[in-house]
């Protein structure tokens, strides 16, 4: 009768376990898409080593591109729901996204998703920011229109 060892990984038939005496040499950068080469070697207590190694492909992800522009439609008077569409976006299968409705630049606590209904304070800042906007343009003409002679 014949005694056959077939080891699992990370153990040969004289020391057992030997995972915790694999060296890896390589480094993998996951935040860059390439090719990888780590190789693994395994010593057990009499000196004798297996090696082998393995490429690991780091495969870059594409951005999101928007072909359907994002919109916010409804009545911009205080009680109003003013409902956010975020459009629509290719290349986005792993990407989630949400509405984050903002006041000043600041987020809405608890204003997140598709509705937002106008309060007064929201009013108040959609004013400001349509205010800020005519006296941008009033500069822009200014700065654009021709100038007369005196």
């Amino acid at each position: 009768m014949r005694l056959v060892h077939r080891p699992r990984r990370g153990e040969n038939a004289v020391d057992g376990d030997v995972t915790d005496r694999i060296q890896v040499t390589g480094e993998v950068d996951t935040t860059r898409p390439g090719a990888y080469a780590l190789t693994y070697i395994a010593t057990d207590t009499t000196g004798n080593q297996a090696m082998v190694t393995r490429v690991v492909t780091v495969e870059g992800v594409k951005a999101p591109v928007n072909t359907v522009r994002p919109k916010v439609s409804g009545a911009m008077r205080v009680g109003s729901v003013l409902r956010a569409d975020i459009g629509t976006w290719t290349d986005a299968d792993s990407t989630e996204f949400t509405a984050q409705w903002l006041r000043d630049g600041e987020p809405i606590r608890g204003a997140l998703g598709g509705d937002y209904r106008l309060t007064a304070a929201g009013q108040e800042a959609l004013e400001r920011v349509r205010e800020k906007a005519v006296e941008l343009l009033d500069e822009i003409r200014e700065d654009t229109s021709p100038s007369r002679p005196d």
